[in-house]
This record gives C-alpha cells, structure tokens and sequence, in this order.
C-alpha cells in the first residue's frame, strides 16, 4: 500500500480546519445563545454547587473566547457561498413569524408559506434565493431590498401586464396568532414603475 503523499496530508488537514471551522460557527446548544443567557447560567451554576459552577465556566470561556471569534470570521466566508452552519435543536420555538407579502392591485398573491398565495414561489423559495428574501422580510434596511425589489416587480409586471400598483411588505406577528402586522413597505406604480423608498410602519 503506498504512502499518502503531501498532498493527501494537506487534503486531509484542510478538511479537519473546514469541520472545525463549521462547527465553531455553529456549535449545538450554544450558537443561540447569548452573552446574558450564558453569564447567567455560569451564575446559576456556581450556586448549586462549586463543582458545576467550574464546569459551567469552562464552557463560557470556550464559548466567548474561542468559538465566537472563530464564529466571527466564518460568518463572512458563509455569506459568500450562501450557506449557513446554525444548530437550532434545543430551542422552545420561534417567538415571532416574518413573512414577506406581494400584493397586485391590492391583491395579495405571495406570501412566505402560504400556499394558497404562493405566485412565483418556486423561484422566491429557491435554496440560493431563499436567504435574500427572508432578510428582506425581516430587515427595512437589508442591502438586498432594492434588488429584491427590482425582480419582483419586473415579475409581477410580465404575469400581471394590465396591473397598475405593486406593494412589497414585510408583516409579523406572534407565534401561533393569526393576525399580522405590517412592519414596512415598499411601493411601485405604473407607467413608471418607481420603486419607493421604505415605508416604515409603528408596532401596534
């Protein structure tokens, strides 16, 4: 059997820093966790017992002094080939729903997971299109709004050709209750199909 050769030793110690990289950024039970939550079961620990409070502060320092760094610059590296190394699997949930809204002349025709409003929802949920229209959902400054925009808008004017208005929102609303808000929103009307700028709108 011949030798591995150095290239198979570089191979093999890339791989070994891509799975360690992959699983700082996220590490299980410890990528949704933040700062106060940790400190505060360090604190809780210390005072059931001396022993568990030692073990609970070994895992603080490992987390705020060497994964969440390491975390930091993947993170970057992540955006880049749209991916994203999160483990999410001891949560009690999601406290909130954003979802994204395409209304034609006040028609709603797409909204995030909504199948009976689901226009040109292969494309909007795509793998590689997905992340980008989930942050346009959740954030009125996302850098992608204005392109997500563009594309829905050059989309709804093809399938809708005698439409007159296009309205991108974001809404929210509380796990489990049916009602939504309207956080904010974008406008575009015919003939010239301006794009305009975020409209914000109060919590209730």
């Amino acid at each position: 059997m011949p030798s591995p050769s150095i290239r198979d030793h570089l191979r093999a110690a890339c791989v070994l820093v891509v799975c360690v990289a992959l699983l700082m950024a996220g590490f299980p039970g410890l990528d949704f966790v933040g700062p106060k939550q940790r400190d505060g079961w360090a604190e809780t620990a210390r005072g059931v017992a001396a022993p568990l409070g030692t073990a609970v502060d070994g895992v603080v320092l490992f987390d705020r002094h060497l994964r969440r760094r390491i975390a930091r610059w993947v993170k970057p590296v992540e955006r880049v080939f749209r991916v994203s190394q999160e483990f999410h699997l001891y949560r009690d949930g999601p406290t909130r729903v954003d979802r994204l809204e395409v209304l034609v002349d006040g028609e709603v025709v797409y909204r995030t997971r909504d199948p009976e409003r689901a226009w040109r929802a292969a494309e909007l949920g795509n793998r590689r299109f997905r992340p980008m229209v989930a942050t346009a959902a959740q954030k009125a400054d996302a850098e992608n709004q204005r392109g997500i925009a563009r594309w829905i808008i050059t989309a709804a004017r093809q399938d809708f050709p005698g439409a007159a208005e296009v309205v991108i929102r974001s809404t929210r609303t509380r796990f489990g209750v049916e009602e939504p808000w309207v956080r904010f929103s974008r406008v575009a009307r015919g003939p010239e199909w301006t794009v305009s700028a975020v409209q914000k709108e109060k919590a209730p």
